[in-house]
């Protein structure tokens, strides 16, 4: 049965909802338990440019495809062999991310890889 694509859910990534970077240091626990950012030391900006210029596109695609693939050919309705089965998923993964899914700025399509937008996207397909 084909996909129907008009019917198939958008995922924008926001960076408003989960943000691209945060601010972090290292904390001492005050006389409560409870930490604080009162620790010596400036605060460091932690973000995904690492990770984005560590990855390519094409292989994370070829990597939920994979999952995806197995995920199918371990279940009791699926008929296909995993080396039929996968070049169909990795077409219609790399359709989904490219129709499908929207980044807005200072956010990357390569950020759906990450969690929780990663589970979301294999929820979808």
């Amino acid at each position: 049965m084909p996909l129907d694509w008009k019917a198939a859910p958008t995922l924008t990534i926001e960076p408003t909802k989960i943000p691209p970077q945060v601010e972090m240091k290292a904390t001492v626990p005050t006389n409560k338990g409870r930490p604080s950012l009162s620790a010596p030391g400036k605060l460091e900006k932690v973000d995904l440019e690492a990770w984005r210029a560590g990855n390519r596109f094409q292989d994370l695609v070829f990597g939920m495809a994979a999952a995806l693939t197995r995920e199918y050919v371990n279940s009791r309705e699926c008929e296909a062999p995993a080396h039929v089965l996968f070049p169909q998923v990795r077409q219609i993964v790399e359709r989904y991310l490219r129709e499908k899914v929207t980044a807005l700025a200072p956010r990357d399509v390569i950020d759906v890889f990450c969690s929780p937008y990663y589970g979301w996207v294999i929820g979808f397909i």
